[in-house]
């Protein structure tokens, strides 16, 4: 849609001097604005492009302000030019390069001047069209006020070419409802800067009606509140080609936070960059139906799912799930003190699990696995961890277990080198015993062979609060450390693509090299450094990781460096 360029010589689309004097009603004549590009008069007739200026959602037709369901309808060919008024006319410009358009493909609001467009009744549903539709609004959100007395849904959309940027969706059912077919040479769903809040339903939901189709949606830097499942994504039809990506969002008062639903064959391959859910019920779930053996790859980077349930992600047998998690922290808050459950008992998982945290029980079934799956470099604290592998190895490295049961439950070979299990049992099998080597094992179980073991314990912890600083208050750095380690403190600004950036491990960095900053002074056992936010606007949406390297004292059994898990925090 946006390749459609709009020149600098086309004219307003916000409210004129004369247009702005009165609320939206019939009374108010606007007059008829000449419509020029590059200086030169276009013939009207044929339009893409309109400047929505109606606080009411449908309005009148033939009155003076095009309304949002008068784009709708536009752009769905159910209404035409010729049959607006001349003031609705001179809302209408021609898009230069799109030739004769006969429905609108773009529809721009102005949050100054419509801060808030009452929906009176369901709008109609936006259809699929060859270039699809574009909403946007400047200088400020609109926000389209959903509660009324006469509004039984959301925004529906049958449409593989959506684009939403600047909105608040505010109050009713839900806020946006997609149906995809396939997006094959289309845009997909597509929104940026949005706000869903107070819904009875959900914020977002994208479903696929088409077998064998593609499907697409990408949010970034949306906002969800009060609802009680903020995200769905139901790929439930058979053979679909999905692609999720949710970045930079935030999920807050949710009972679930994110729903993903797998299919029958196809391929599905979801990211998650920057997400924050906090949720009452369940963080992030992705789940597999009955039969639902589509393979799918899941990356996951600077993710914190904080809920009763923070993650829980399905396998199946018959399709691969290949993992790829960095700084993602899973956190239980309750009942039933779940942090992780990835698999189930004959599940096919792969790939790797890094420089994460994980606050409650983990359980990793993977018995027709594929592929192998490392565990580097993870902090697991406070519930029981569950490990059942098959013929792939699984690999524990650089690990810290707090107030753990270990146990392995099958027979496959697991490797645990560099780890600690501080007031933590450890046990495996006994025909195929864990193989542990440098490793600190304060209870060693039936089923482990622990080589040349460490004498005490090793591996330090950073923990970050609050879980969103603000300004004008004070950030904790606290660490966790054992007796005879010691930690420097690293500060920088994230890094956005830290996959390509990082080294080896053990030093995985994920601030930006050359703005990352060694705070003076180090810091023992649990003590702190506290740093106070100055009360300045400037400072809001500062996107910072906070880093612990970890070194031994002369004469300690230990890594003689180790990059504690960081973590992303975004000022508010």
């Amino acid at each position: 849609m946006l390749a459609h360029t709009i020149l600098a010589g086309v004219a307003l689309l916000g409210p004129t001097a004369a247009s702005s004097a009165k609320a939206s009603g019939p009374e108010a004549a606007t007059p008829a604005v000449t419509t020029l590009y590059g200086g030169m008069p276009i013939a009207p007739g044929f339009h893409a492009f309109g400047g929505v200026n109606d606080n009411r959602s449908h309005g009148q037709v033939g009155d003076n302000w095009l309304s949002i369901n008068e784009a709708i309808q536009l752009h769905n060919n159910t209404l035409f030019y010729n049959q607006l008024s001349a003031a609705e006319q001179a809302r209408i410009q021609l898009i230069p390069g799109t030739g004769t358009s006969t429905f609108l493909s773009w529809a721009r609001f102005d949050g100054s001047f419509t801060p808030v467009i009452t929906i009176e009744q369901d709008l109609d549903v936006i259809v699929n069209t060859t270039y699809g539709l574009f909403l946007s609004s400047d200088n400020g959100p609109t926000t389209l006020d959903f509660s009324g007395p006469n509004v039984t849904r959301g925004m529906l959309a049958t449409t593989n070419s959506l684009q939403m940027r600047d909105f608040v969706f505010s109050g009713g059912p839900y806020g946006i409802d997609v149906l995809q077919t396939t997006i094959a040479g289309q845009i997909g769903f597509a929104i940026n800067d949005c706000r869903f809040e107070d819904h009875t339903q959900f914020g977002v939901r994208i479903r696929s009606t088409t077998a064998d189709g593609i499907g697409k949606g990408y949010l970034e830097r949306c906002v969800f509140d009060n609802i009680p499942t903020a995200m769905i994504w139901d790929g439930s039809a058979t053979g679909r080609t999905d692609f999720f990506d949710l970045v930079n969002c935030r999920i807050t008062g949710a009972g679930t936070g994110v729903d993903v639903i797998f299919g029958v064959g196809g391929v599905a391959r979801h990211r998650f960059d920057r997400l924050i859910v906090e949720a009452t019920t369940a963080g992030i779930v992705m789940d597999r139906p009955s039969g639902a053996d589509r393979p799918a790859q899941i990356f996951c980077t600077h993710v914190e799912a904080r809920a009763p349930t923070a993650m829980v992600i399905d396998g199946s047998q018959f399709g691969s799930t290949t993992i790829e998690m960095r700084m993602v922290h899973a956190w239980s808050t309750g009942a039933p003190n779940v942090a992780l459950d990835l698999g189930d008992t004959l599940s096919d998982i792969a790939g790797l699990i890094e420089d994460s945290t994980f606050r409650g029980a983990m359980t990793v079934e993977r018995l027709s696995a594929t592929g192998p799956l490392t565990l580097y470099n993870l902090r697991v604290d406070s519930g029981n961890v569950g490990f059942a592998t098959g013929a792939q190895p699984l690999t524990i490295d650089d690990s810290r277990f707090q107030n753990c049961t270990v146990t392995e439950s099958a027979s496959g070979q697991v490797t645990m080198t560099n780890c600690c299990l501080s007031a933590s049992s450890l046990t495996g099998q006994n025909g195929s015993p864990i193989q542990c080597v440098d490793s600190y094992i304060a209870t060693v179980g039936a089923g482990v062979i622990n080589n040349t073991p460490r004498p005490q314990e090793q591996l330090g912890s950073l923990n970050i609060l609050p879980d969103a600083p603000a300004i004008n208050s004070t950030v904790t750095f606290e660490a966790d450390l054992p007796n005879g380690l010691f930690g420097a403190l690293l500060l920088g600004f994230t890094e956005r693509l830290p996959v390509a950036n990082l080294l080896s491990q053990p030093l995985h960095v994920y601030s930006q090299v050359n703005n990352t900053f060694l705070v003076p002074g180090i810091l023992r056992f649990q003590q702190q450094y506290l740093w106070t936010i100055p009360n300045s606007l400037g400072f809001v949406g500062l996107d910072l990781v906070g880093t612990l390297a970890v070194l031994p004292d002369p004469g300690v059994s230990a890594l003689p460096v180790q990059i504690a898990p960081g973590r992303r925090f975004a000022l508010q």
